[in-house]
């Protein structure tokens, strides 16, 4: 396979909501009976807009998923994650956030660079791994992506490097 034909990670998949902890704030919301993303922004104290990329980050992660045009509802695994407590849910999110595509080729590629990276290297790898079109573009999502990681205490940042702390064993 040549890497022009291999599969590229759709934009949609990589999560524009930059504050996780608000990722699974938006999930309670959804399982209170609030729907649509307009429902979610108010709750959230944010935009219409954000209220979509929190709905989206949330479905990305598997929380909730859309029932119609604008509505949404909790998933199995999301009523699950709610159940735990702080530390137990940060164990699963971290599992379910390391399952997804973007944050594993992040991961792998920290591990491969033995643990620490530039980040304008990890924004190249987003050119070649995604349909990402612009760099602000590939930068915006880069910052959600580390902020995710971050949360989770699987990374450290510093203002222009990236250190990997401790990369999840399940990680196929």
């Amino acid at each position: 396979m040549t890497p022009a034909s291999r599969a590229r990670i759709p934009s949609r998949d990589i999560p524009q909501a930059d504050l996780l902890q608000d990722v699974v704030a938006c999930a309670r919301i959804v399982s209170k009976g609030a729907g649509s993303y307009q429902e979610i922004a108010v709750l959230l104290r944010k935009t219409d807009r954000q209220g979509r990329y929190y709905r989206r980050a949330a479905e990305i992660l598997g929380l909730i998923q859309k029932t119609g045009t604008n509505q949404s509802r909790l998933t199995s695994f999301g009523s699950q994650l709610l159940a735990l407590e702080t530390g137990p849910q940060n164990i699963a999110l971290a599992q379910r956030v390391s399952e997804l595509a973007v944050f594993q080729k992040m991961l792998r590629a920290l591990e491969k660079s033995r643990g620490h990276m530039d980040k304008d290297k990890l924004e190249l790898l987003l050119r070649s791994e995604t349909t990402l079109g612009t760099r602000q573009m590939r930068r915006r999502r880069l910052k959600t992506v580390l902020s995710w990681l971050s949360y989770l205490k699987l990374i450290k940042e510093t203002e222009d490097r990236v250190f990997l702390r401790i990369y999840p064993k399940d990680i196929s």
